[in-house]
């Protein structure tokens, strides 16, 4: 059986450490083969709680808590990175609980020699039609290859260790996951999306946080990709059809909604995904078409704030999700 490194970064998390690290215990797969090393920091409690939980872990190859030094989720992975002794490492973010057959769909792929990177399959802590539209919409940009989810990822050690700033550019704040698989793919590797490594995680429940957490990932996207003219487009057009609609009436605001071309173009895919994997009611479906437009809103947002300068990271949400 393969040696693993799992790293976790956690930076002010105190209220969710604890039950990531302990659902560890629980995996289907030999803990002397693995070993956990956590970078813990932040203005609360988390550097001692991940202290605490050293004697539970005791089944485990090693156990590690690093003092994480402030300076973004990139440069604890570097940390976590330099301390591990295994030929595979596995990142996990602090707030995400793992399944029983997570580790071992996390490396088979790599083991297999199919791939050099694979990203977990996330599923959201508290499950409702926000959460449900914000899950579902990752889950189709995943199957285009477009973004990714960072709650887990897993590579070779020997392919960044000695790149570790080119994987992991501490200059970036926001979008750490999706720049990983970019540079990834632009060292011709191949990225894996393991369904069955299936994690829960805290993902936005409430429109002020969705909001947020979109304007937050958006604005990051294109600070690393750059500017895209045709995503701008689209964007200002659901915007103009929106500001044309909503003065007229309600009925002619509805039928923008339901039959903009933009939309109907960029989303009629991700909306079979929802038919086939969820179990929705109208009125839920009726949400995720206004969320599918608030998301079109936010992006044209995000290029607002990018071309005048304000794209930094001020606008961060820290508040409850």
């Amino acid at each position: 059986m393969t040696t693993v490194s799992i790293i976790i970064p956690a930076w002010n998390e105190s209220t969710t450490l604890k039950p990531t690290v302990q659902s560890l215990l629980d995996m289907d797969y030999d803990t002397k083969q693995c070993e956990v090393i956590v970078v813990a920091g932040g203005d609360d409690d988390t550097y001692e709680i991940a202290r605490e939980l050293s004697p539970t872990m005791a089944t485990f190859m090693r156990y590690v808590v690093i003092m994480q030094a402030p300076g973004g989720k990139n440069s604890a992975i570097q940390q976590g990175i330099r301390r591990a002794e295994n030929g595979i490492i596995v990142l996990l973010d602090a707030d995400t609980i793992v399944s029983r057959q997570w580790l071992k769909c996390m490396i088979d792929p790599i083991e297999q020699g199919r791939c050099d990177l694979t990203i977990a399959n996330p599923e959201p802590v508290k499950k409702n039609w926000v959460s449900q539209y914000y899950m579902i919409n990752k889950a189709y940009l995943l199957d285009s290859i477009v973004t990714y989810s960072g709650n887990s990822m897993a590579f070779k050690a020997d392919i960044v260790e000695d790149r570790l700033q080119y994987f992991f550019d501490r200059k970036v704040k926001v979008g750490v996951d999706y720049l990983l698989a970019k540079r990834f793919m632009s060292q011709g590797l191949e990225v894996v999306f393991a369904r069955d490594a299936s994690v829960t995680t805290h993902a936005p429940s409430c429109l002020k946080y969705f909001i947020l957490t979109e304007l937050r990932w958006l604005t990051a996207l294109i600070n690393i990709d750059g500017v895209s003219y045709r995503a701008l487009a689209c964007n200002t057009a659901v915007v103009i059809a929106l500001m044309l609609a909503i003065p007229v009436s309600k009925t002619l605001f509805i039928l923008s909604l339901l039959f903009n071309i933009t939309y109907m173009f960029k989303k009629a895919r991700m909306f079979l995904v929802v038919y086939k994997r969820c179990n929705t009611c109208v009125t839920n479906l009726f949400g995720f078409i206004m969320l599918s437009y608030a998301y079109h809103v936010i992006g044209f947002i995000s290029y607002i704030m990018y071309f005048l300068g304000l794209s930094g990271e001020s606008y961060l949400y820290q508040g409850q999700r």
